[in-house]
């Protein structure tokens, strides 16, 4: 169903994917530039998720569909099947969350208003408790990774996220050409702008 009508229209999905393409493409391009410094950084500090965040609450076109306790929620399961000495109980979410790690326990206690700000902060709380009993943990990134991945899935059946080479490989294969659509796309003085 198209956003637009009430009807769906393909040519509506066609822009969508061509916009979060770009959107991955140009919007995204520092973060994932900023992951190829080779530089050992704390994986509880989300930065990628953050500036997802922050992306999201920007950019995305509808902002009625972003509901922070199912993105919380996908985020959180997502982490979980990522990590296997994790089992997360959502009995009582969205007041609480049990977090088992192995046979360490922790609750953690959420305000009564979930909003997409406050995802960040009782992650990190949640991933510094796994940090703490899981220290060795190997690809601590690729928990981040679901936790984006989580978060966007919840948004739209268009709405994906990208680990880093895929990124790269879709940047390769992709080089502004859509085949099938006769158009070039490039981004000129910072506007998406159509080539031919």
């Amino acid at each position: 169903m198209s956003v637009f009508t009430g009807k769906f229209y393909p040519k509506y999905i066609l822009i969508t994917l061509i916009l979060f393409s770009c959107l991955a493409m140009f919007g995204f391009t520092d973060l994932f530039n900023s992951l190829g410094n080779n530089k050992k950084t704390n994986f509880t500090d989300l930065k990628i998720f953050d500036q997802t965040v922050v992306l999201i609450n920007q950019r995305y076109l509808k902002p009625e569909w972003i509901k922070p306790k199912e993105m919380f929620k996908a985020s959180l399961q997502a982490i979980q099947r990522q990590v296997p000495e994790l089992m997360i109980d959502l009995d009582k979410f969205p007041k609480k969350i049990k977090v088992r790690i192995l046979d360490n326990r922790k609750e953690f206690e959420l305000g009564k208003h979930i909003s997409i700000w406050t995802i960040s902060f009782t992650l990190k709380q949640i991933l510094k408790f796994i940090e703490d009993k899981i220290p060795n943990l190997e690809e601590p990134e690729k928990i981040e990774y679901a936790a984006i991945a989580g978060l966007v899935s919840v948004l739209d059946p268009h709405s994906a996220f990208m680990i880093p080479e895929v990124f790269r490989e879709m940047k390769l294969g992709t080089r502004g050409e859509f085949g099938g659509l006769g158009i070039v796309i490039s981004i000129r003085n910072g506007v998406l702008t159509i080539i031919s």
